[in-house]
């Protein structure tokens, strides 16, 4: 009837992946059911987690948590990602950036910072996607570095790393 609400992504999203944890593996169904959300997305996150890539980093004390995805460190020599980032020294974004004293290295980052924020309505990432698309048009709920931390966290597939807290602050200030 027209009084149902439809559920949105973002909890169709979440309880599929309370499946995965509940199976501790990513059973066909939830496989499917994710790939029809995310369709490339989730290939490349899937990927992403495969290559160990993700990292979690947890607070002492507080128990705070951020998760830093490692991007693709090398690009292949024949594709057309990798001459373009090869070209990115005669950007004007990068002169740009030099003139301000910013260095080349926070513009070809490697890794980025994911912040879960659980009971939230929608995670962060540092990626230039995210930002894009789920900021500025405010399209895509997760880009790929966000669903690679979200399925590394369900299977367990994460490396920890627990610091004091004031490093896990100022990891989130470098950002």
């Amino acid at each position: 009837g027209a009084g149902k609400m439809v559920p949105s992504v973002n909890s169709i999203f979440e309880s599929i992946m309370m499946k995965v944890r509940e199976d501790g593996d990513m059973k066909e169904e939830s496989l499917a059911n994710l790939h029809f959300l995310f369709e490339k997305t989730l290939e490349k996150a899937l990927d992403i987690v495969h290559a160990g890539a993700v990292k979690r980093v947890v607070a002492e004390k507080s128990g705070r948590e951020l998760f830093q995805v490692r991007g693709r460190s090398s690009p292949s020599a024949g594709s057309a990602k990798g001459s373009a980032r090869h070209g990115m020294a005669h950007s004007p974004e990068l002169a740009k950036r030099r003139r301000e004293g910013k260095t080349s290295s926070s513009l070809v980052r490697d890794e980025y910072l994911i912040l879960p924020a659980p009971g939230a309505p929608s995670p962060f990432c540092s990626c230039h996607s995210f930002q894009y698309e789920a900021i500025h048009r405010g399209e895509a709920i997760l880009c790929k570095h966000v669903l690679a931390a979200r399925i590394a966290q369900a299977l367990d597939m994460s490396v920890t790393i627990i610091v004091p807290d004031i490093l896990l602050a100022q990891i989130l200030l470098s950002y």
